[in-house]
């Protein structure tokens, strides 16, 4: 079972990037409110609007969050051997993925546009 956390307030209070033994997301059903409105403040209206209109039936914004930015990672892939996100830092723009099996490594991505950079 993969695990994913998406930490999306840094303060002293939260940490920023963790990763839990829970279900595929790393947060129980759906983002708290506060996290989604912090999230929506930090995407591009364009990003905002893409999100927003994929996130419908039973689609949560975390994972089609998720999704755009493995799908991005895969860019990256140019093996074609699989990607698998760890721990996502929208704080510090930062994600830890493992590339075609090569151990996690920490990827800087914009997050206006969801876009990874190598």
């Amino acid at each position: 079972m993969r695990t994913v956390a998406l930490a999306l307030v840094g303060s002293m209070v939260v940490a920023p990037a963790f990763a839990q033994n829970q279900p595929v997301t790393g947060i129980p059903d759906e983002m708290p409110a506060p996290m989604v409105r912090a999230v929506q403040e930090m995407l591009s209206p364009d990003t905002l609007r893409e999100v927003q209109s994929r996130a419908t039936g039973g689609n949560t914004m975390e994972g089609v969050l998720e999704t755009i930015l493995l799908n991005n990672l895969q860019i990256l892939d140019t093996r074609g051997l699989g990607a698998h996100i760890i721990a996502i830092d929208f704080t510090r723009q930062v994600l830890v993925a493992d590339i075609a099996n090569q151990g996690p490594r920490v990827y800087h991505f914009d997050r206006r546009t969801l876009t990874v950079k190598n």
